[in-house]
């Protein structure tokens, strides 16, 4: 079977929209740490998200006992160390927000995570938590945010 010229066109545009979704560590920290050094009372944070943390914050999320898709809330995403965590908890048709307010991060967020295929779907708010409408409604809200803090 031949392979035109379209069909190669559209399979190396996938493979690099594929490419450009993988997450880019150090880069990712680099950003975490330049930003926790200018704005160290916005991050909060002095390191990453464990993967120990990230497995007990997000044991909360399971499947709803009536079908029906889960819709999680993070508050004060960062870089996504958390949210790596809760991916693999959710399935396509669920829902997850992500709310940050660093927009160097919310970037990142949105790099990674937004629109990936046969994933939920995430979407990221570059706001204020205080900001979010009083009306959304989750199953399940989790943060990593330090308690320390908040005002």
């Amino acid at each position: 079977m031949k392979v035109s010229t379209r069909q190669k066109n559209v399979a190396a545009a996938e493979k690099k929209s594929a490419a450009e979704k993988k997450p880019n560590p150090l880069k990712n920290r680099l950003i975490f740490y330049t930003q926790a050094l200018k704005q160290a009372r916005a991050v909060g944070a002095f390191s990453f998200t464990s993967k120990t943390v990230g497995r007990v914050v997000t044991a909360p999320i399971q499947r709803r006992g009536d079908g029906k898709p889960v819709r999680v809330l993070e508050a004060g995403a960062g870089t996504g160390g958390l949210t790596r965590s809760i991916m693999p908890r959710l399935q396509s048709g669920d829902r997850l927000e992500l709310v940050e307010l660093l927009p160097e991060f919310a970037q990142i967020l949105k790099d990674e995570f937004e629109d990936r295929p046969g994933g939920p779907d995430v979407r990221v708010r570059q706001i204020d938590i205080q900001e979010l409408p009083s009306e959304e409604r989750y199953d399940v809200i989790v943060s990593s945010l330090p308690l320390l803090n908040m005002p």
